[in-house]
């Protein structure tokens, strides 16, 4: 379709002939230019059944294969570094979220799964930094309690533990995996 436009600025112009069209879906632009949308929310939701189902080689092998397509998109880093960290193998967990951290320092969540890589590997002390990092971010943070409470029961304060599990469990009273841990630190009280 063609619509005559005529522009008058302080003298006579010429008139303007502006064609429109419409299209199915927005030309892509930044840094998923030349992406296929489609195929990459299929490649994302077939990696995401791979880490769910615990394929973990075969959902790191296709969270690659993504990240080699589209690099800027922070969610493969994550969802890489936890295939790693089901696969326990620590240093590429810790790699892949430090990767997200470098472009994006106060990603909660990388710092969250950062901290649970740490507390995996025996870094206890590490992985506390991680947790009191979010909770000065997000004082609400369950994640962040859990990860705390888990931290000082690994060394040994069960009294610190289950302050921190009390406290999250105050923020939302339903997850099961803070109830488990607060059972074996005062099981471990006496």
């Amino acid at each position: 379709m063609t619509i005559p436009l005529a522009v008058r600025l302080t003298g006579p112009a010429p008139n303007l002939d502006v064609k429109l069209e419409r299209r199915e879906e927005p030309e892509a632009f930044g840094a998923l230019a030349g992406v296929d949308s489609k195929m990459l929310s299929a490649q994302l939701a077939a990696a995401a059944a791979l880490l769910d189902e615990g394929r973990y080689d075969q959902a790191i092998a296709a969270y690659r294969d993504i990240k080699a397509k589209a690099p800027a998109l922070t969610l493969v880093n994550l969802q890489l570094g936890n295939a790693h960290l089901g696969k326990k193998s620590y240093a590429e967990a810790e790699a892949a979220f430090q990767e997200i951290l470098k472009i994006d320092p106060g990603f909660c969540d990388a710092h969250i799964l950062l901290g649970h890589t740490y507390l995996e590997d025996g870094k206890v002390d590490e992985a506390v930094k991680e947790f009191e990092y979010v909770i000065k971010c997000d004082p609400t943070s369950n994640d962040a309690k859990l990860g705390l409470g888990m931290a000082h029961a690994a060394k040994g304060d069960t009294d610190k533990a289950i302050e921190y599990f009390q406290s999250a469990l105050k923020l939302n009273p339903k997850p099961e995996k803070v109830y488990y841990e607060m059972g074996k630190s005062y099981e471990k009280k006496g």
